[in-house]
Parts: C-alpha cells; sequence; structure tokens
C-alpha cells in the first residue's frame, strides 16, 4: 500500500469488478461502493444526504446502490443496515428533489398527514414558463423552498421575487420556507390552508 502524509489508505478483501470505475484514468470506487464503505461512518440521516446527492448528480441509481450493498457482508467501516435503512426509506419513484431542504419539508409534509405534494411543478403564467418545488396544482398552493446558497446574488434574489408576483398575480397562494424553519411551523402553516382542501 502507498504512504502519503496526511493520506489514510484502507484495504478491502472483496472488490469486485462491478465496484470499479474510473475517472480521468485513475482507478476508483464507483459512487455504491464509495457509499456502502463510509456507511458506518456516517449517520443515516447523513448517508440519506449523500445518496440524494449522488441521485441529483445522477451518479448513482438506487438499484445500483442495493446491488453494491447485497455483494457486500458488514466489514470495519461498513454498515449494511444502515444503507438497507437509507433504501427503505426511498420507495421506487423516489425523486431526491433540488436540495436536502426539498426533501426534508416533502417528508415533514407527508408525515404530518397531508396528500403528497407534486415535486417540481413545471408551470407557465404569464409567458414564462418555470418550477415551483412543491405544489397542490389542484388548489393553487405554492411552496417554494429558499436555500440560502441558491439565492446569493442579486439577479437570483430579484428573478425569485418577480416570480412570486407572477404567481400571485395567477391567483395562487404561495408559502415559504427555509433550513430554518422548524416542523412544527412548517405543519401548522399548512393547516391553516384547511379551507383549500389541503390538510
Amino acid at each position: 500500500m502507498v504512504r502519503l502524509a496526511g493520506v489514510k489508505g484502507h484495504r478491502s478483501g472483496a472488490l469486485f469488478t462491478a465496484d470499479l470505475t474510473s475517472r480521468y484514468q485513475i482507478s476508483v470506487t464507483t459512487p455504491a461502493r464509495t457509499l456502502v464503505d463510509l456507511s458506518a461512518r456516517l449517520s443515516v440521516p447523513q448517508l440519506g444526504r449523500a445518496v440524494d446527492d449522488a441521485l441529483r448528480r445522477r451518479i448513482l441509481t438506487l438499484p445500483a446502490l442495493d446491488r453494491c450493498v447485497a455483494r457486500l457482508a458488514g466489514a470495519p467501516g461498513r454498515r449494511p443496515a444502515a444503507v438497507h435503512e437509507v433504501l427503505a426509506q426511498r420507495v421506487p419513484g423516489y425523486d431526491p428533489g433540488d436540495s436536502d431542504l426539498e426533501t426534508r419539508v416533502l417528508r415533514v409534509v407527508v408525515g404530518a398527514g397531508f396528500p403528497p405534494p407534486v415535486q417540481q411543478y413545471r408551470i407557465r403564467v404569464g409567458g414564462r414558463s418555470f418550477k415551483i418545488d412543491l405544489a397542490y396544482p389542484a388548489r393553487r398552493l405554492a411552496i417554494e423552498l429558499d436555500g440560502w446558497e441558491f439565492h446569493r446574488t442579486r439577479t437570483a434574489f430579484d428573478e425569485d421575487r418577480a416570480r412570486a408576483n407572477l404567481l400571485v398575480a395567477h391567483g395562487w397562494t404561495l408559502v415559504r420556507f427555509t433550513s430554518r424553519s422548524l416542523n412544527d411551523e412548517i405543519v401548522g402553516c399548512l393547516r391553516a390552508f384547511d379551507h383549500l382542501g389541503v390538510a
């Protein structure tokens, strides 16, 4: 094993061809294998966020992760039960959304007994086409999730407000949540829309 200052190396007794790929002509493990090998070092929520990020980047599929963990037994650094728990939370048709915030709010909403909203709902209003993070189209209720990382520029800020105004002008009710919105706050806000038939 090559030793480099500040770099930790790990050996594996089970390295399958299906778990290998290359990046820039360098042999590496696949994203699925890397996630399985890190599963004992991450909590289940952390592992879930890493899986969602890989799904969004389109470098991982849930079936590939399932096949990978099925090939491997537990080992130092590897906790198959955590991977199985993450997979169990992601049923067929699962969509990780555009961000961890979207995924969290979706889970809170459905967990509180609301019907699942439509994710990334495509709408055309005022001659413009854009997506709403979560929507109840029949009730014209839009849920927008404001992650600071996506709204740090003046252009993004202005565009976001213009979209919000268009939605409201065309009869939509708009609610906004951020990463600091508490679960109870999200549920309470939506319960206030009983008259819209959402709850």
